[in-house]
C-alpha cells in the first residue's frame, strides 16, 4: 500500500495507473493466500487448502517482484 501512495505522490501518470492495478491484484492474492492458510489450520481439507495457499502466495510474490522491476526500471 505504501507503493500505491508513493506512485500517487510522484505523479507518474499512466504508468502509475498500471502499477496501482498491479499492486491491488497483488494485495488480493496475498489476502486469498491468508484466507486459505487460516482455513487449512482449522482442519477442513487442510492439505488441499494449504497447497492453494502456497500457490496464491507464490503468485503474489512473483507479481510483487514484477511490479518492483517495472517501477525501478521505469519500463511502463
Amino acid at each position: 500500500m505504501t507503493v500505491i501512495s508513493l506512485v500517487k505522490v510522484l505523479h507518474i501518470g499512466q504508468a502509475g495507473s498500471v502499477l496501482d492495478k498491479c499492486l491491488a491484484i497483488d494485495a488480493l492474492l496475498f489476502s486469498i493466500s491468508a484466507a486459505f492458510s487460516y482455513t487449512s489450520m482449522r482442519g477442513i481439507r487442510s492439505e488441499k487448502l494449504e497447497r492453494y495457499a502456497d500457490q496464491f502466495f507464490m503468485a503474489g510474490l512473483f507479481e510483487l517482484g514484477a511490479c518492483a522491476i517495472l517501477l525501478s526500471l521505469e519500463i511502463i
